[in-house]
């Protein structure tokens, strides 16, 4: 078995929001789908990446060390992402709002010079 980007992920929001909650929220995954990744990956890797007390996670020393790395790793992982875009770009829902008179003389305009994804 490999370490996963999907288990970096769980594991690095984990550590940085202090919760499997916060990181599955953030993430959109399920509570039992962040921990088990974090399981996988502790598997993986042999080692405890956190303390489990009640319902507070607290990293462990490894852990901190595996918290750098997996910081570059998706750091790196999104430089890598951006090649085919040609440069960071905005991604996600727009919402635009115009009165009757501004939609008609120039929302068409605006819209002309937004670049939209193929489906």
């Amino acid at each position: 078995m490999r370490v996963t980007l999907r288990q970096l992920e769980a594991f690095y929001w984990t550590a940085k929001l202090g919760s499997v909650h916060a990181a599955a929220g953030h993430l959109n995954f399920s509570q039992p789908a962040v921990s088990a990744r974090i399981r996988e990956l502790e598997d993986v890797l042999a080692l405890h990446l956190f303390t489990r007390n009640k319902q507070r996670l607290q990293l462990t020393p490894e852990g901190r060390q595996a918290l750098a790395h997996a910081e570059r790793v998706l750091g790196e992982a999104q430089d890598f992402e951006r090649l085919s875009r040609g440069g960071p770009s905005l991604e996600g829902v727009m919402r635009l709002g115009a009165d009757e008179s501004t939609a008609m003389v120039v929302l068409s305009e605006i819209l002309s010079h937004l670049s939209w994804p193929s489906s």
